[in-house]
């Protein structure tokens, strides 16, 4: 009885952390008060201790603790020796609990998994996602401008769901995309209407990123669907007709924007920008060109300062504004650049050949859940090329139940052959 009554709590917890992420933008808000995320992973985790009667640690976890411990001893030392750029305190301080935080998110995902509840976390987090990119629509449809500000928009002209920018609520609607995609367990009058809600959000909110990967990702579902079959030549025709229709609708794009001024004139993802760079090749680093590639050569700079060991964590705006760099306040907008630029170019090809090496392991298991996880770690990936890693927690616990379901069946393997 008494067990059954923790594992309602525990599933009302998990409901309200699931919430929490849409207001959060999906990232740890420390600087407001009514930050749920933290507090709640934090409760959770205590239970899952209690009710486990130890503390369980994996391994990984004391890797990440070595891993921010080194980028913090770089900041503190490294940087202001080496570099020049002035310590600044409040920043770093702000950085490492963030770090932290994300920690806490990692482990509350591997304890949730060990008690079962992994799955029930992911799916609804991919539900609260779907309800509030379907509110958002009906706010845009209708024209309920006068609710916006409460909802979403906050500053901002663009579509957003609950938030400020489109963008951070990227990381969120692609892994609840890659639950919807590849789930049976939702009925399809909800997971159609639920798919539909988050591409919206793409769309309206001109976010070409999440666009571009959405894009990338209908291939490797194609493909995955089509593994499955013995037949190598349906593979091959699926290549070809895909192949054939992303050149057509391509050139046929790249024509009409850069020959119809009628058509430039739509506000649809920002194209002018793009095609002023097509057009005007040395406006790529001015504010006609794409605030993306600012942040890489950023990003490159800091790399290029110290690629061997890194220039640790406190932000990149300090060390932008030693150098001089005409826009200093941005951030690196990737996380393979953040992380070369953070740790180094060699622990930074070390931390990711380490998760690509897991992923592909995973793809042995032989299991659904295990599979729409691993797939909507690859959308996060896919998603770091025009995101920073401080934009997303929600992948940390994604990561959390991934890995204790990789482990857990990697162990249920040996023993079947008797090792």
């Amino acid at each position: 009885m008494i067990l059954k009554q923790s594992n309602k709590s525990l599933k009302i917890l998990l409901i309200l952390l699931a919430f929490s992420f849409q207001f959060e933008f999906t990232v740890v808000r420390i600087d407001k008060l009514w930050s749920l995320g933290v507090p709640v992973a934090v409760l959770i985790i205590f239970i899952a201790i209690s009710k486990c009667k130890k503390i369980i640690m994996p391994k990984i976890l004391f890797g990440f603790l070595l891993w921010l411990i080194w980028v913090s001893f770089l900041a503190f030392f490294w940087t202001p020796t080496w570099i020049g750029s002035p310590l600044r305190l409040k920043r770093v301080a702000y950085e490492v609990v963030y770090f932290i935080s994300l920690i806490f998110f990692f482990y509350c995902g591997y304890l949730v998994e060990k008690m079962s509840l992994g799955d029930f976390l992911f799916r609804w987090i991919a539900r609260f996602t779907a309800i509030v990119s379907g509110i958002s629509i009906f706010t845009e449809i209708f024209g309920l401008f006068s609710i916006r500000p409460y909802l979403y928009m906050v500053g901002n002209e663009r579509f957003g769901g609950f938030l400020g920018n489109p963008n951070d609520f990227a990381p969120l609607a692609l892994i609840s995309f890659a639950y919807f995609v590849n789930t049976k367990e939702e009925p399809i009058y909800y997971r159609v209407p639920a798919l539909f809600a988050i591409v919206f959000s793409f769309i309206a909110g001109r976010s070409k990123g999440p666009i571009l990967i959405t894009s990338v990702y209908f291939i490797i579902f194609v493909w995955n669907y089509y593994s499955r079959s013995r037949m190598f030549s349906a593979k091959r025709n699926v290549w070809y007709a895909i192949g054939t229709l992303i050149c057509i609708g391509g050139l046929g794009l790249i024509i009409c924007f850069l020959l119809k001024e009628d058509i430039r004139r739509i506000p649809l993802i920002g194209q002018n920008r793009i095609v002023n760079m097509i057009l005007d090749p040395g406006k790529l680093l001015n504010a006609d060109g794409s605030d993306r590639l600012i942040a890489w050569n950023g990003a490159i700079l800091q790399i290029l300062k110290s690629p061997i060991l890194g220039v640790g964590i406190g932000g990149s705006k300090t060390i932008l504004t030693y150098l001089d760099y005409a826009v200093p306040d941005i951030t690196p907008h990737n996380i393979y650049l953040e992380l070369m630029a953070q740790c180094g170019v060699v622990l930074a090809l070390v931390i990711f050949l380490t998760l690509f090496y897991f992923l592909l392991r995973v793809t042995k298991i032989n299991d659904n859940r295990v599979f729409v996880l691993q797939q909507a770690m690859i959308l996060i990936l896919l998603d770091g090329l025009f995101f920073a890693s401080d934009w997303a927690t929600v992948p940390w616990v994604i990561l959390g139940i991934l890995y204790y379901k990789g482990n857990y069946y990697s162990k249920q393997y040996k023993c079947s052959l008797g090792f």
